[in-house]
């Protein structure tokens, strides 16, 4: 999997524009929808329907602006990760596949019983599968649910405030999924680690 998100990191810095070390401007610039289909062509990004496709991309570059993933070196670091967690941004919850796990099985490896679900805050019954990962990052557990709430009313100020875990799927939606995303990413510094580490010190938070 490593090898999978180094590559895709690659090919991504080579679709961006950019050098080993970064471009000397890091002022926004978009990602437009012909990099996101020359780069994700192993999934099914490039088949999903075109209002789809750009649907995703407005919130993605939105969101990219809104985080200050405004380098290439940082939009390449993210959209790799995107492309593992997510299937190139075709996939916006965890499992979204045919044959994939169902609520069963999430509550059994990650409910309030097992060391890792204690580990994301899950208390109640069910939550496994109700705090499954969602979004492009695959923000997943309780505690993330409610510290992204927290977050997103604070950085967004939304009338009427957004409660995340009562609503939890509203993340498998663009707008909130990448907002998730942006909350993780800003949360734990990664454009540091994009900036200073490259792909790997991204990987490794």
């Amino acid at each position: 999997m490593d090898q999978i998100v180094t590559d895709n990191y690659t090919s991504l810095r080579q679709a961006l524009n950019t050098n080993e070390n970064g471009p000397e401007d890091s002022s926004f610039k978009k990602v437009t929808l012909e990099q996101l289909k020359t780069v994700f062509d192993q999934g099914n990004f490039a088949s999903l329907p075109p209002e789809q496709q750009q649907r995703i991309l407005d919130q993605l570059n939105a969101m990219m602006e809104h985080a200050s993933i405004n380098a290439p070196q940082r939009q390449a670091a993210f959209l790799a990760t995107c492309a593992i967690e997510s299937g190139e941004l075709t996939m916006w919850y965890e499992g979204a596949y045919p044959g994939g796990p169902d609520a069963d099985w999430f509550n059994a490896h990650y409910g309030p019983q097992t060391a890792k679900g204690q580990e994301l805050g899950n208390t109640e019954s069910g939550d496994g599968a109700r705090f499954m990962g969602r979004g492009p990052i695959q923000v997943t557990g309780r505690s993330n649910y409610q510290r992204f709430t927290d977050w997103y009313n604070q950085s967004y100020s939304p009338n009427p405030p957004m409660d995340f875990t009562q609503t939890p799927e509203l993340l498998q939606q663009p707008e909130y999924g990448f907002a998730a995303a942006e909350w993780y990413w800003t949360a734990h510094g990664v454009n540091t680690a994009a900036d200073s580490g490259g792909i790997d010190a991204v990987t490794d938070i």
